[in-house]
C-alpha cells in the first residue's frame, strides 16, 4: 500500500515536466519597404527589351559612323523607308512591325562590321554599291537582307577591291 509520503517522497526524486513560459519575441513591425517585392515577368521582359532597343539604337548610330553613311543609306540597308528609320530612332519599342527586321539586320551588319577590316568600313557603301569600283551585287545582298555568312564571304572575295579603292583614295595627288 502506497501511502502519502511516499506519493510525495517518490514527487520530489521523479522529474516533473518542465514547463516553461515562451520566450518573448522580438516585436516585428510592417512597413511597405519591408514588403517582399515581386516584380512579374512581364515587367523583366519590358526592362530588357528597352535595354535591347536602346542599344540596338546606338549600335546603329556606331554602323552609321563606321560606314560613313547617312540616315537615308542607313534606312535602305535595313529594308525600311526613311520615315520608319527615324521613327524607329526616336521611339524603338513603338515599331512592333519593323523593330524585329531592322535588329536582325543590325546585328548582320555588325557582324559583317567585325569581320572587316578596319580601314574597309568606310568604303563599303562605295565598293557595295558602285559596279566601276566593286560590284553592285554586294549592295543588292545587303539591300535585300542575305545573311552575315553570305555578306562576310561575299566581302572576302572583293578584298582586293577593297583594297585597291582603299589604296587609291590614300595616295595623295600630286
Amino acid at each position: 500500500m502506497i501511502n502519502n509520503y511516499s506519493v510525495c517522497a517518490m514527487a520530489l526524486v521523479t522529474p516533473l515536466a518542465v514547463i516553461q513560459a515562451p520566450t518573448p519575441q522580438p516585436m516585428v513591425t510592417i512597413a511597405n519597404f519591408n514588403m517582399p517585392q515581386f516584380v512579374p515577368t512581364s515587367a523583366d521582359n519590358y526592362i530588357s527589351n528597352v535595354a535591347k532597343e536602346e542599344n540596338a539604337v546606338s549600335i546603329c548610330h556606331q554602323l552609321k559612323n563606321d560606314f560613313s553613311i547617312s540616315n537615308t543609306e542607313m534606312s535602305k540597308w535595313l529594308g525600311v523607308k526613311r520615315r520608319t528609320f527615324y521613327n524607329w530612332i526616336k521611339e524603338p519599342e513603338k515599331s512592333r512591325q519593323y523593330g524585329s527586321q531592322i535588329e536582325n539586320r543590325l546585328a548582320t551588319l555588325l557582324k559583317l562590321k567585325d569581320a572587316m577590316e578596319l580601314e574597309h568600313h568606310n568604303v563599303l557603301h562605295k565598293i557595295a554599291f558602285s559596279p566601276i569600283y566593286g560590284d553592285a551585287e554586294f549592295g543588292k545582298m545587303i539591300l535585300n537582307g542575305a545573311s552575315d555568312i553570305v555578306l562576310i564571304d561575299f566581302y572576302e572575295q572583293l578584298f582586293s577591291q577593297f583594297e585597291s579603292y582603299r589604296k587609291l583614295n590614300s595616295n595623295p595627288t600630286v
